[in-house]
């Protein structure tokens, strides 16, 4: 998380992701986050065990 901000910080124009495996668990933490996320402009992808990608909070 401090990675992400510092690269928003340096860079305030780009989108700023982190991508977590998309497992029950780190969905469960986004939602409980979500508008915190939102607020440090801070996106979501979650990457499937085939290689699918779900962009949340773009």
């Amino acid at each position: 998380m401090l990675k992400a901000l510092r690269l928003q910080t340096a860079h305030p124009d780009a989108v700023i992701a982190i991508a977590l495996p998309d497992v029950p668990r780190y969905r469960r933490l986004f939602e409980e986050t979500r508008g915190g996320l939102a607020k440090l402009g801070v996106a979501l992808l979650f990457v499937s065990e085939g290689g699918r990608v779900d962009p949340v909070g773009l």
